[in-house]
């Protein structure tokens, strides 16, 4: 039986990586979206799981945009609002 051979993912350069995140954290449509979010969503989700109330400051991404392999996937996944998650900078940074 032959082997079908699938085109490898190209690798993104961490140079390559900063400006695709930039290109879409610098557009109105994320501005607007992630204001949105938090208007919506005040408080950090993780935080409030845990019991405490904590302002949030962060949008996280619950799937990473950048782990899709090309720019539809990325922007769908950059956008959806069921993908955000409101976080305070504390438990941000602890999940990165």
């Amino acid at each position: 039986m032959p082997q079908i051979n699938k085109p490898k993912k190209k690798r993104i350069s961490a140079g390559d990586s900063r400006e695709i995140r930039q290109k879409i954290y610098g557009t109105v449509r994320w501005r607007s979206l992630r204001r949105a979010h938090l208007m919506e969503h005040p408080l950090c989700e993780r935080c409030l799981s845990f019991g405490t109330v904590t302002p949030a400051e962060d949008v996280h991404h619950v799937v990473p945009f950048m782990k899709a392999g090309d720019t539809l996937s990325r922007r769908q996944l950059a956008y959806d609002p069921e993908n955000l998650q409101s976080l305070c900078r504390k438990c941000h940074t602890e999940l990165h």
